[in-house]
């Protein structure tokens, strides 16, 4: 039998039903009294839409049971469920108090304090739902947050919103009635959600507590949806002043609009719940100005550098590379406030300047004119009382013994003999301009020159687009040796010139003139879901202090200029089959942090300074090389070979590998060793049937291809340790097929959160 309507008071054996605590659109929840215990419980019933659909049932029995086995104190506990006459149903610990949709109504908000406890509180439990059964509850609100009159924190709801989340890929307005104000814009698209959706919504709910303002209030439901997608929340800390900004940094993280900006579980958000009870921000990766719900002002984030080469001083050329020529919603939005209140705070800045300058002028004049001058002063006094001025003391006269007038008739005296005229300063080649202070290095003149020209050029294009435009490749070509001319004299830089900073201003040109040669359609194709603005350090997030004490600690690799962002260049064949092997052992993940100390290849540890990799094995002092393998963002990884001594042996009666090649991030860290062998000797190492000639590449750091000549064919495989990864390639020509040649053999041992990074920038931010 089929009840007629969900709010009809249902009758099961063993339950007195008491009075109606709720009605929503999936369900209602009754207060009643368990008659065998004389205890009140509370029992939710579906309502009949949901009743009817056989799937849904079956997945909330499952999702009942799952969550019947959860024991947690800020969870309310499931006791039983069943179905009687129609009714589907489930009975659970009745928590006597409110819940904080009642509260906020009579309190306002809640103070930043108490929010912080709350969600570390909640956060707790679903992190334990979600990594003991998966499961997740897609109705985090405030609402379903309960407080007990004992001081309890408990979540209920659990397992019934899943269902909800499911059928709102059928129906969105009937599903998510009552609730679109949290609901993540993933589930509005009928995407499937996971615990990044909870997140989304727990960072709204504290949004609401803190600021007291529900998101995208007083907007009907349809709009509130786009909103969840597209619009955006001002900033908590404008409209609470005394708010510290690590709260802000917070929920931006929880309520990214895409998932992949958020954190990535339950566990990293409870990480940065620790950094703000320690006093420090929540831990980085940050999302950019556009790319969270919660719209930051942009003095509460880190201030931007500067990347300028300034070759000439007294031509002002300065120029800077970073501002993206792609229109930004953030301009659109925040135009006209923003000029206003950089006006008004820049119109204070330049009175303030002016009164120091005054200030240091007058006592200039002071020092210089008055200071040794006594007469000076009385003048000074003449003057400004109108008396008559009077005259200086005239200087005594040298006492030459000849009379006044003999000086007259003397003979005028030889002048003094000429200094030789100053050497004239070096000028930058091709510029005709002086370049004071500048370092007069022939080779950091001509890399700068060349990197000014190729800018020049590139910045010529983007007035005319043109993604087939034959010259891109040359300017590609001339940034990438500027960048080589950069690394080969950055040993030699005196510490007034960033030649760093240079070099890696190429590897940003060298990107940008890539993504030139992307037509619309295909960047449409490959990043639908990519932010909508580069990061404009050179490194795409700060690198926190390095706490040992600290138990989350970990530090972050540094991948560059945009590395989350850019395209990797999918026309190369190295790049897809790249995919296919990291997809069997790694997980998409913006995530940079990696475990200080995790080892790699005997001593070789990861995020060991380069310098100290290179003592232990012995390596000269060479000038380090970007890493031109498709799978790596380029101008973020670098390498270095030497001979591989000891660390060559990998294993009884394997032969050992007489190189080894330190990979390390932009700021000359391990992040990974590659053992190589160009001229391996017989036999094979791997099966003979393990080689396929579909494969293209020999290597997948250098993206170095087969060779044409031959049957040569390659094998890769890949391993999954402790933290680490490890990719074995084997190539060989099988032109004699009874008895193939090996040409090379390289093993590839990385950290698993690098595997995860090369994979995210491969496939963009999908």
């Amino acid at each position: 039998m089929e009840p007629d309507r969900p709010s009809s008071r249902p009758e099961l054996p063993g339950y007195e039903f008491l009075e109606r605590l709720g009605t929503g659109g999936t369900a209602t929840v009754w207060l009643a009294r368990q008659l065998s215990l004389d205890r009140v419980v509370a029992i939710k019933v579906l309502s009949p839409k949901l009743l009817a659909d056989e799937e849904a049932r079956v997945q909330f029995q499952e999702e009942a049971r799952a969550a019947a086995q959860i024991s947690h104190a800020a969870i309310v506990s499931i006791l039983d469920f069943g179905e009687h006459e129609g009714w589907l149903y489930y009975v659970m610990e009745y928590v006597a108090g409110t819940n904080l949709a009642e509260w906020i109504q009579q309190n306002q908000r809640m103070a930043h304090g108490q929010v912080l406890k709350l969600a570390e509180i909640i956060a707790g439990a679903l992190d334990t739902v979600w990594r003991d059964s998966s499961l997740i509850h897609c109705d985090i609100k405030p609402g379903n947050i309960l407080l007990g009159t004992d001081g309890a924190v408990k979540l209920t709801d659990l397992g019934l919103a899943r269902i909800a989340g499911a059928a709102a890929t059928r129906d969105v307005s009937e599903n998510i009635e009552g609730t679109p104000s949290y609901i993540a814009p993933e589930q509005i698209e009928g995407l499937e959600p996971d615990c990044r959706s909870d997140i989304y919504s727990l960072g709204l709910s504290l949004y609401h507590l803190l600021t007291g303002n529900p998101p995208f209030e007083g907007r009907s439901l349809q709009d509130i949806l786009d909103a969840q997608q597209s619009d955006y929340l001002p900033d908590p800390c404008d409209l609470l002043p005394r708010l510290p900004v690590a709260y802000g940094w917070l929920l931006a993280k929880m309520t990214a609009k895409n998932p992949a900006k958020r954190q990535q579980n339950w566990t990293e958000v409870l990480k940065d719940i620790h950094q703000i009870k320690t006093g420090k921000s929540p831990l980085p990766p940050y999302p950019g100005e556009d790319e969270s719900t919660i719209l930051l002002n942009p003095r509460h984030r880190p201030a931007a550098r500067a990347n300028t080469i300034n070759l000439s001083a007294a031509a002002k050329k300065a120029i800077t590379i970073s501002a993206s020529h792609e229109a930004l919603i953030s301009q659109q939005k925040r135009g006209s406030a923003s000029a206003t209140a950089s006006s008004r705070g820049g119109g204070c800045l330049r009175f303030l300047l002016f009164l120091a300058f005054l200030g240091g002028v007058l006592g200039a004049i002071w020092f210089f004119a008055f200071r040794s001058h006594p007469e000076r002063v009385e003048q000074f006094k003449a003057v400004l009382q109108g008396r008559a001025v009077p005259p200086a003391p005239r200087p005594p006269e040298p006492a030459t013994g000849e009379p006044d007038d003999a000086a007259a008739d003397a003979p005028p005296a030889e002048p003094a003999p000429e200094e030789p005229p100053p050497e004239p300063e070096p000028r930058s080649a091709g510029t005709g301009t002086v370049t004071p202070g500048a370092w007069n290095h022939p080779g950091f003149i001509q890399a700068a020159n060349l990197f000014n020209d190729t800018l020049t050029a590139y910045q010529a294009l983007l007035k005319e687009p043109d993604p087939a435009d034959p010259a891109i490749p040359g300017l590609i070509a001339d940034a990438q040796y500027a960048a080589l001319l950069f690394e080969t004299i950055r040993p030699d830089a005196p510490d007034s010139v960033p030649v760093t900073l240079y070099a890696n201003q190429c590897y940003q040109l060298v990107n940008d003139l890539r993504r030139a040669r992307r037509t619309p359609e295909a960047k449409r194709n490959l990043h639908a879901l990519a932010p909508k603005k580069r990061h404009a350090d050179l490194a795409p997030y700060p690198i926190p202090d390095y706490d040992p004490a600290d138990p989350f600690a970990q530090r972050h690799a540094q991948y560059g200029y945009a590395w989350d962002t850019l395209p990797a260049p999918v026309d190369r064949p190295e790049t897809t089959e790249f995919i296919l092997l990291l997809s069997a052992i790694a997980q998409p993940s913006p995530d940079t942090r990696v475990q200080a100390g995790l080892y790699l290849h005997g001593p070789l540890r990861a995020l060991m300074n380069l310098s100290d990799a290179r003592r232990l094995l012995k390596f000269p002092t060479e000038p380090r090389t970007p890493i031109e393998g498709a799978p790596f963002p380029y101008g973020g990884f670098f390498q270095q070979t030497g001979p591989a001594g000891q660390l060559g042996a990998v294993g009884p009666g394997m032969p050992a590998y007489p190189h080894l090649r330190l990979i390390t991030d932009a700021e000359d860290r391990l992040v990974a060793v590659q053992l190589l062998d160009e001229t391996p000797a017989p036999p094979l190492q791997s099966s003979p049937l393990a080689f396929s000639s579909v494969s293209k590449i020999m290597d997948f750091v250098t993206g170095r291809t087969l060779p044409d000549q031959g049957d040569v064919r390659a094998h890769h495989n890949t391993l999954r340790g402790e933290g680490t990864l490890r990719i074995d390639s084997e190539v060989a020509d099988f032109t004699d097929e009874s008895n193939p040649v090996p040409l090379f053999r390289s093993i590839l041992l990385l950290p698993q959160p690098v595997a995860n990074n090369l994979l995210y920038h491969l496939l963009g931010s999908r």
